[in-house]
């Protein structure tokens, strides 16, 4: 078989097993398809049966004429749960979808979710089992600490007192060298994803504890027998207490886990996946308008990302052969307000409001459009054309799911309210700064948004409650919670049930001192309040609630 792999970490195991591949590794942002598979024709005789492009990380590749593929085509998409903004117009452009990411996927919209999703897990590596009695460290850990990365600072500082080995930078064979010498690695995902250091230190037989990141990663290993998950600090610490006395324990999860990853999560799997999937994959790409159509949405949202070098002007220009596409017309928005073209962007959101049923109106009226629409006149200044966007999509729905917006914030709260309620919570990888002029596409950022308009005190307090309940929902925003519940409790200081939420945040973001302070204060809040029986009631659903009691010698208290 004859395969084209564009930045393929599996080249190797595709070549030992007979196929005839060919390498693409540019270092442009963009290529031509079309062209190259010319000149592949012409000066090596090579016509693909395959195509695959994994995801670069660092600096993107953007594939064009993915359409006129001979072939089936794949797109790897490793990097996902910070990339999905642009991942789900690209990925639609190849007829397969690989990623070790596909419960993110699978929760998109219907409109934006591939036809074919394949669970493709990170591979592992061919590593010798070092037994644990003779490695040197009981806890280490190789991983870059970064502001971005407030959640694995606080896990490391958690850790240190238990002897943590804590390397930031290391390369690749060194890395796995330090694995091979350690018995326990913690693990921490930036976006509570399944991510590559599982994979790594598995592939070494360590004892992994990781978050619970749900689907995608116990379909890789077996939570209890391959690799241990921890919820909050508390677990964590006494995983690491509890394996570091009992490393025969420890060293036989870690076995089973370096045998996970010499059954199913080597190079050569990955390579029968993609040869068995080449087989039998139907042709799912997006074809004609709706390719070019993917194609502008793509490079789109990797220009406001500052991701691609592209011209905005270009951009905006080719938009014009979709100006009935209520998406296009969204984006469009967002590119033209975020990019500076404040005028364009007003003239726009004013030529999109005109009466339901208007002869002239080619689009339809939608949430991704009235919501862009409104959010851009809010950015611009313009409430009376915010709340008219507000109040054309009110019309289409029920009365009873009507909500109304009067002022700036009242606005924003309605449009999060009914982003809410389409199951659009938040975007993974999300970087939304509303002080630089950036338009919402969620809930949650719809709320960033109230809490940039606000003038007024008064209002600060429902849009943190608001903010916060929601962030709390969604696991990769935990060190936001802690964020926005912190301000609330400032603002709230006598509201036990704010500070206890504020501390459970605290807990799951392995803030273990913070967390006891705030539940300490929430008690004697509590107390002062006469509901002594509410907030042992509360206290009681939480986990750990046991362990932090006997901590806070919350029960000798009460029989005080």
């Amino acid at each position: 078989m004859n395969i084209l792999a564009v930045h393929c970490n599996f080249v190797s195991t595709l070549e030992a097993s007979g196929h005839r591949v060919a390498v693409l590794a540019p270092e442009s942002e963009f290529m031509s398809l079309a062209a190259e598979l010319e000149r592949l024709r012409r000066e090596q005789d090579f016509i693909p049966d395959c195509i695959i492009q994994q995801e670069r990380l660092g600096k993107r590749l953007f594939i064009r004429d993915l359409a006129a593929a001979p072939c089936p085509t794949f797109f790897l998409a490793v990097d996902s749960h910070l990339n999905m903004f642009w991942h789900r117009f690209y990925s639609r452009l190849f007829d397969c979808l690989l990623t070790p990411h596909a419960s993110l996927f699978r929760a998109l919209p219907l409109e934006w979710r591939h036809p074919e999703i394949v669970l493709f897990p990170h591979i592992g590596q061919d590593m010798p089992h070092v037994p644990f009695a003779e490695r040197r460290t009981d806890l280490g850990l190789c991983a870059r600490l970064t502001k971005h990365r407030k959640i694995r600072t606080w896990m490391t500082e958690l850790l240190a007192p238990q002897g943590l080995r804590l390397e930031e930078s290391l390369p690749f064979a060194d890395m796995l060298a330090l694995y091979s010498d350690t018995r326990i690695v913690p693990n921490e995902s930036i976006a509570f994803e399944v991510n590559f250091r599982l994979f790594e230190a598995a592939s070494c037989g360590c004892l992994v504890l990781c978050q619970d990141c749900g689907p995608d990663q116990e379909s890789a290993f077996t939570p209890g027998t391959e690799m241990l998950i921890w919820r909050d600090c508390f677990e964590l610490r006494e995983h690491v207490v509890f394996f570091t006395k009992r490393p025969e324990i420890a060293e036989k999860i870690g076995r089973a886990a370096r045998a996970r990853i010499q059954a199913e999560h080597l190079p050569k799997h990955r390579a029968a996946t993609l040869l068995h999937l080449t087989a039998n994959v139907s042709q799912g790409r997006a074809t004609g308008r709706e390719a070019a159509r993917l194609e502008w949405l793509a490079e789109m949202e990797l220009a406001r990302h500052g991701l691609l070098k592209i011209s905005i002007p270009w951009l905006l220009d080719r938009r014009k052969a979709f100006e009935d596409d209520p998406e296009v017309l969204a984006g469009t928005l967002r590119l033209a307000a975020e990019s500076g073209r404040k005028q364009d962007a007003l003239e726009l959101t004013r030529s999109l409001l005109l009466p339901a049923g208007h002869a002239t109106q080619s689009h339809a009226l939608t949430l991704e459009l009235a919501g862009a629409a409104s959010a851009a006149a809010l950015q611009l200044g313009d409430i009376p054309l915010a709340r008219a966007h507000l109040l054309a999509y009110t019309r289409t729905l029920p009365p009873q799911h009507a909500v109304s917006g009067a002022c700036a914030v009242d606005i924003a709260l309605a449009w999060a309210e009914y982003f809410r309620k389409a199951g659009r919570l938040a975007q993974p990888g999300s970087r939304f700064d509303p002080q630089r002029g950036a338009l919402p596409e969620c809930a949650y950022e719809f709320l960033l948004l109230a809490r940039h308009l606000h003038n007024d005190p008064r209002e600060l307090s429902r849009i943190l409650e608001a903010t916060a309940t929601l962030s709390a929902q969604v696991p990769p925003f935990v060190e936001y919670a802690v964020g926005h519940l912190a301000e609330l409790s400032l603002h709230q200081p006598e509201n036990w049930r704010v500070r206890l939420d504020f501390a459970f945040a605290c807990f799951k973001a392995c803030r273990l001192e913070l967390g006891l302070a705030e539940t300490a204060t929430a008690w004697q809040c509590a107390l002062d309040a006469g509901q002594r029986k509410s907030f042992l009631r509360v206290l009681a659903a939480r986990p750990s609630h046991a362990y932090i009691m006997r901590l806070l010698d919350i029960s000798g208290a009460d029989n005080a």
